[in-house]
């Protein structure tokens, strides 16, 4: 699987799906309403209605499929073994919290199922065989649901760093042993210490079974990440611990920014171009689309964000900084995902032609 996802980036960009909650939200809000979820004030976020209406995933995943994206994340962000047992009505121990994983993938799976069934009868007009499933691991600020994903402000809440490694073991243990699960994606990690601990983790774990992931960072501004470490250091950090381990760089596909402004990707991405001098793997970008993070209020801003707009920088990440892996956050949805995926394949018929 791994050399499979390798070769298919070097040939082609694939296209990561959009945002989850924004689409429940958006989609399913009176249905929600009438169930009394309320997916932005809850701990569990769109895990919550994995857990009440996993059907309403299963319909989210769909759409994304149907307009172009490669990518299929599941409804685990959120989904934490500490958050689950805290905050999950019902799951009571470790089974239980597996068991939301794999029905995550299951969900996943089975959207992937119904749309290719219905390519091979013709029903669509674009034809996307190539699914991979990632299994969406989001940092420890998320669990912590005090916007500590978008400060990297963690000292106050653990006692040593090992803690952010044994965080994360558990969901990613049972991602790696999934057979359904292609991908590992690690989203919006904003602390340097999590980074390296997710690393430590990846590297430990793929002794055993080996699985491609990739690491998606969440940015102060286009040099630093939100806890202030320079993304120099977490480039360098990355680059010796690639350079170390065959198993790790085996493995590795790519390294990038999602859940920031749409129009500040271009330069961490630069950036981070600028930094990949070593082992070269491709980049990653899927920011926000109108809806961005306030943190002086503590709530979500709704800014326009228009399709020309999103065709010109996705060309700009494809032809200039090897984006591979291209998708939405915050605010996006099916629309911006058909853009995208249009973006992509021009992109593909152009480099073709040479």
């Amino acid at each position: 699987m791994i050399q499979d996802i390798k070769t298919l980036l070097k040939s082609k960009p694939l296209v990561i799906d959009g945002a989850l909650g924004t689409q429940l939200e958006t989609k399913f809000n009176k249905l929600l309403q009438e169930d009394g979820i309320n997916i932005q004030s809850h701990p569990l976020w769109s895990a919550l209605v994995l857990l009440k209406n996993p059907e309403l995933i299963q319909e989210v995943h769909y759409d994304y499929l149907c307009s172009g994206a490669n990518i299929i994340t599941t409804s685990t962000y959120q989904a934490s073994k500490r958050g689950l047992l805290e905050h999950a009505p019902g799951i009571e121990n470790d089974d239980e919290v597996s068991a939301v994983y794999d029905k995550a993938i299951e969900l996943a799976v089975e959207a992937r199922l119904q749309y290719l069934s219905e390519v091979d009868k013709g029903s669509h007009s674009l034809t996307n065989k190539e699914i991979f499933i990632c299994g969406s691991i989001g940092p420890f600020g998320a669990y912590l649901a005090n916007g500590a994903e978008y400060t990297g402000e963690y000292d106050s809440h653990i006692i040593e760093q090992k803690e952010l490694k044994l965080f994360h073991h558990d969901i990613t243990d049972r991602f790696l042993n999934n057979p359904e699960c292609d991908i590992i994606g690690f989203e919006t990690i904003p602390n340097y210490s999590e980074f390296q601990q997710i690393i430590e983790l990846m590297e430990d774990s793929l002794q055993k079974t080996n699985k491609p992931f990739y690491i998606s960072l969440n940015f102060k501004d286009s040099k630093t990440i939100c806890d202030g470490t320079p993304l120099s250091i977490v480039v360098d950090y990355l680059n010796e611990r690639l350079s170390r381990s065959e198993v790790l760089k085996s493995a590795f596909i790519g390294l990038g920014c999602n859940c920031v402004p749409l129009e500040s990707a271009t330069d961490i991405l630069s950036n981070i171009s600028s930094l990949n001098k070593i082992h070269e793997f491709p980049l990653i970008a899927y920011p926000n689309a109108g809806l961005d993070y306030d943190l002086s209020k503590g709530e979500y801003s709704i800014k326009s964000s228009e399709k020309q707009v999103w065709e010109g920088l996705c060309r700009e990440w494809l032809k200039k900084l090897n984006v591979r892996l291209v998708g939405g956050c915050c605010g996006s949805g099916p629309k911006e995902i058909s853009i995208i995926r249009n973006v992509t394949d021009r992109f593909v018929i152009e480099e073709n032609s040479y």
